[in-house]
């Protein structure tokens, strides 16, 4: 009888992942060009005049912060009255392959911020998005009133196996990009994958008798409907992320230089001076906490208007499981608004 229920469940989590698929929060879409679109979320009442700028990681498909509604970080900051313009990478195709660290920062996000109508925002940035994030309050000071980022690494220093993994000596990053133009999402989401393989092997099993609770299997259901379902990422951006930041760490070097043309771009993250939020994750992997609390020692903002939060779990299911809303959503909201 048990087995019956929990497949069930199940059923109804997957179902629910495909209803789902956009995203749970309504949204209309404030800009589109190419593979990149930028989504609206206006809340009922709005608490500031300055709008969020959500950037997410340009390896994962946006919806991982927009779940279900009950545990929607999205969704969780227009209740509170803000303003979100999520920046949305898509699915590059292989005439894309092209786009670098430069379009996104210098020309994909400042129309990003030509979509919200203000002169400043307030910027937000997930996993790699707030790594993006970071290098355009970098290079644009004066359009940014607040940084926050979430799960971001900004010094690659100590990546644990993910730097064992992008070693030149048995990762060929040129060559799969130039057989495959984009990096597969599959080969991206594996490097990930491969640090707990064991976890991966015994996760079915283990959930199994949670099963019985309907909550639970609709997450876990939606959780990994998201994570199996990567994007390819384009192979200039990829060879640019393996080779400056993981092998090289210029970003927190100060070595880290954008070209446009003829123009050369020093990314100095001293150039910071705003308010500035970090939150980690205790046991995360992909971003290990020295990775994203780098960003605190490396701006010139003031001691008393850096915040950060350091929350129980690994990558992602600590920002939008249920219990998030407690021990980060209302804590990040309090911060935009204050």
């Amino acid at each position: 009888m048990k087995t019956l229920t929990r497949l069930k469940h199940v059923g109804q989590g997957l179902a629910r992942a495909v209803e789902l698929v956009d995203g749970a929060t309504p949204h209309t879409v404030a800009w589109r060009s190419g593979p990149v679109t930028v989504r609206r979320y206006a809340p009922e009442t709005r608490a500031t005049d300055v709008p969020l700028v959500f950037v997410m990681p340009f390896i994962n498909r946006f919806r991982v912060v927009d779940l279900e509604p009950g545990t929607s970080l999205v969704g969780r900051l227009v209740a509170r009255g803000l303003e979100v313009f999520v920046v949305d990478w898509g699915a590059p195709r292989r005439i894309d392959a092209g786009i670098d660290f430069e379009d996104h920062v210098l020309r994909y996000l400042p129309r990003a911020l030509a979509a919200t109508g203000a002169a400043q925002v307030d910027m937000l940035g997930l996993c790699l998005g707030g790594t993006l994030s970071t290098i355009f309050a970098a290079t644009h000071p004066e359009r940014v009133r607040r940084l926050a980022t979430l799960v971001a690494p900004v010094s690659f220093a100590d990546m644990d196996l993910l730097g064992l993994w992008t070693d030149p000596r048995w990762f060929p990053v040129e060559r799969l990009t130039a057989a495959f133009g984009n990096m597969p999402g599959p080969l991206v989401n594996q490097g990930f994958l491969w640090q707990k393989p064991m976890t991966q092997l015994t996760k079915l099993q283990k959930a199994w008798p949670r099963f019985d609770d309907p909550a639970f299997a609709e997450f876990f259901c939606l959780l990994e409907s998201w994570t199996s379902d990567g994007v390819d990422v384009p192979g200039a951006a990829y060879r640019r992320l393996i080779n400056d930041l993981y092998r090289g760490d210029r970003l927190a070097k100060g070595e880290l230089v954008l070209r446009r043309g003829d123009r050369a771009l020093k990314v100095d993250l001293g150039a910071i001076r705003c308010p500035v939020f970090v939150a980690s994750a205790t046991d995360d992997l992909i971003c290990p906490p020295p990775a994203a609390t780098a960003l605190l020692d490396l701006v010139s903002t003031p001691a008393a208007q850096k915040t950060h939060v350091s929350v129980k779990g690994g990558h992602i299911a600590p920002l939008v499981g249920p219990k998030a809303r407690a021990s980060l959503q209302d804590p990040l909201a309090d911060y935009l608004l204050s």
